[in-house]
């Protein structure tokens, strides 16, 4: 009798359990996706800063002058690092092709990074001296939240020291 009382008993609450999980889950909102959309940031950025129409055009068209030319260079990179993987991992990888393939990689990387500053050196200039008050701050603020998140910078995979992800 007193196993069966220990049984029921045992029943009872799983199915409590039970129903309340069921019944927390229903009553929960489902999680709202973040919205970091760049146009988004884009629009929170410009009203922060109080840009002007003609500001906002002249950003508009330094982005537009050279966003062709910035894709094209960052699609022969990706082409480029593709290349090199697969030259890596061949089945008889040739020397000469990754050396040649890795200074290539060297090079698009410096041509791609020289393209987005020249682009942002472009845009700050458009800014007044309070906008870029304004934009110092906010990067420092940012800066700020990452220490917080990372409060030892260089560490972790990649760094110095930092630990690989195992390969099985």
């Amino acid at each position: 009798m007193a196993r069966f009382s220990r049984l029921l008993i045992g029943t009872a609450a799983a199915v409590a359990l039970a129903a309340g999980a069921a019944l927390a889950q229903a009553q929960a909102p489902a999680p709202q996706p973040q919205t970091r959309a760049p146009r988004a940031r884009a629009a929170r950025l410009a009203a922060q800063l109080n840009l002007t129409d003609a500001q906002r055009e002249q950003i508009r068209k330094v982005r537009e002058d050279n966003r062709v030319a910035l894709r094209d260079q960052t699609l022969k990179l990706r082409d480029a690092r593709r290349a090199l993987q697969d030259a890596l991992y061949a089945d008889a990888p040739d020397q000469g092709t990754i050396d040649t393939l890795k200074s290539e990689i060297a090079q698009l990387t410096q041509q791609v990074e020289a393209r987005r500053l020249e682009i942002q050196e472009e845009i700050a200039r458009i800014y007044t001296p309070e906008q870029r008050q304004i934009l110092r701050e906010r990067r420092n603020l940012i800066r700020d939240r990452q220490m917080m998140r990372n409060p030892r910078p260089g560490r972790g995979p990649g760094a110095p020291g930092g630990r690989l992800p195992r390969i099985p």
